[in-house]
Order: structure tokens, then C-alpha cells, then sequence
């Protein structure tokens, strides 16, 4: 890794980026605390008045309330067609969309200042944020080969449509469990250096799996709701169900301090201007 890759080059690259998603959490999440004290209400089925919770956390209520009422009977069924549509809307919201645009600039931007041989993305799910990325590098005229995993073979299927979308790509799909050590073909596949970037992947494993990571990633964009404080809420409880963990941020930070030496709180602005409980974005990297 370049010497010249430091954290002030970091931040500077990054500063357009950060002051747009501070403004979008402004005005989107600046009540927050409503929504907290009203979930906890909902998670023990207690009446709240659904039109003093900001409209923001709206697609966040309506999960809650079936997973819940899918605890209650003894009957939790994930696919169900109300829970899966639920949770639809809430991988299509504003939040979740933005969320992702953000975490794919990030990552092609910092790209075009390290210069990495691989771009890796883990949990890549329904591919959603593969499509960002993809659309990213397509508007910014540069194309990085990309490995691409996900633990579930269904994910090949997602990936097939992605390469027909989007012809260019040089997209290598891969079979890969965090939870486990990436196997030789998987390393090998990997050219250093590498940039590896991920959504929400961390918060469904475990802190764990950072040893794993660090085994194939030389630079890291990690998009997780990681707490500070500790506390919990309503919603913390109820997407708790469904394989959800609160992870500390101190927890994670230690992790990372036995294989990066150097990090970047992208959104520390947006967190210290709604008193938020979380950080969000986390940028770490490796410097001789």
C-alpha cells in the first residue's frame, strides 16, 4: 500500500460523499429516539400511535409487528409472502437504497486512489449492492476486475442477470462463508492488493469473522449499524430473530486493531449531528 495513502488523503477523497450523507441523515433520521421509544412500546405489545413515528422507520414498523405476531402464535414462517414483502420494502426504501449508493462511491472512490487488483465483496445477497457498484464504476469509466461471494448458491443466478446487465464487468462469483476461512481457490482468485467493501454482512455473523476477512482484505469499506453505546431497542430485539446481532463498535474496533493499523469514521459527522447511537460506516487499511 501506497505511503502516500493516508488518513487525511482518505477523509479529503471522501469529504463530498460525507457531507451528503450527513445531510441525508439529518433529514431523515433526526428524531431517531421517537422511533427507538416507540419500537420498544411495539416489541412489548404495547399500543403506540403509528402517526407520530417518522415516516422513515415506517417500512422498519410493519417487519417489526409480523415478526412479532409470527412469535406470538408459534408460527414464524420466513416466507411468508406479508414478512417477505415487508422486508422488500424495506431493502427498496430510500434508506437502504442510499445506504448502498453510498457504500459503492465509497468503495470506487477509494479504488481510484489505491489502485487495487481485486475489488471483493462478501454477502452479496440479491446483489443489489453489486448492481451499485457496478453502476458506479460504469459512470466513472473504469472497470476493476471483482470477485463477488456470498454463502448461498443461489446467488449465482443473481450475478448471471448483473453480467447481462452490465456486460463489462469482470465479475468472478465465488461460494464463501465468513464464517469460515476463505479456501486456496478463493485466495488465489484474490489478487493483492485487494479493496473488499460489504452491507450489513458483519451484523448476520460475528465479530469472528474479521479474522477471516483480513485473510484476503488489504483495505476494508464495512457498512454495519455497530453500537456504541451498548443499549438495545424494541427493534434491536425483534430483527434479533432473525439472525440480526448488536455488535459494539468497541468489540469491532479491537478486531480490526490485530490486522489494520490505520481507520477512518466516515460518518462521524452524521453520527455526532443526530446524537446517533451507531456508527455506520467504517473504513480501515492496512500501512507498512
Amino acid at each position: 500500500m501506497s505511503e502516500a495513502i493516508n488518513y487525511e488523503v482518505i477523509k479529503k477523497s471522501l469529504s463530498g460523499i460525507e457531507e451528503e450523507y450527513t445531510r441525508f441523515q439529518k433529514e431523515h433520521f433526526g428524531n431517531w429516539e421517537i422511533w427507538a421509544d416507540a419500537s420498544e412500546k411495539v416489541y412489548n405489545r404495547e399500543p403506540v400511535d403509528e402517526s407520530k413515528i417518522p415516516k422513515a422507520f415506517h417500512n422498519e414498523l410493519r417487519a417489526m409487528k409480523i415478526l412479532l405476531e409470527m412469535e406470538d402464535l408459534g408460527e414464524f414462517d420466513w416466507n411468508s409472502p406479508k414478512l417477505r414483502e415487508a422486508f422488500a420494502a424495506i431493502s427498496g426504501g430510500v434508506f437502504h437504497q442510499f445506504f448502498g449508493k453510498t457504500i459503492a462511491e465509497i468503495a470506487i472512490t477509494l479504488a481510484e486512489l489505491i489502485k487495487p487488483e481485486t475489488l471483493l465483496e462478501i454477502g452479496a445477497g440479491n446483489g443489489k449492492l453489486t448492481r451499485l457498484t457496478c453502476e458506479t464504476m460504469r459512470k466513472k469509466k473504469i472497470n476493476l476486475p471483482m470477485v463477488i461471494t456470498d454463502s448461498k448458491p443461489v446467488f449465482n443466478e443473481v450475478i448471471g442477470k448483473i453480467k447481462e446487465d452490465f456486460p463489462e464487468a469482470k465479475i468472478n462469483p465465488f461460494l464463501w462463508d465468513i464464517k469460515e476461512e476463505p479456501k486456496d481457490e478463493l485466495k488465489a482468485a484474490i489478487k493483492r492488493p485487494s479493496l473488499l467493501y460489504e452491507r450489513y454482512t458483519i451484523t448476520y455473523t460475528s465479530v469472528s469473522a474479521i479474522a477471516n476477512i483480513a485473510k484476503v482484505a488489504d483495505f476494508i469499506v464495512l457498512g454495519d449499524w455497530l453500537s456504541i453505546t451498548g443499549k438495545t431497542y424494541g427493534y434491536d430485539k425483534a430483527f434479533a430473530k432473525i439472525g440480526a446481532k448488536t455488535l459494539l463498535y468497541d468489540d469491532v474496533k479491537a478486531e480490526l486493531n490485530k490486522y489494520y493499523n490505520q481507520f477512518y469514521f466516515f460518518d462521524k459527522k452524521a453520527q455526532e449531528a443526530i446524537n446517533s447511537p451507531y456508527v455506520s460506516i467504517l473504513v480501515a487499511w492496512r500501512r507498512n
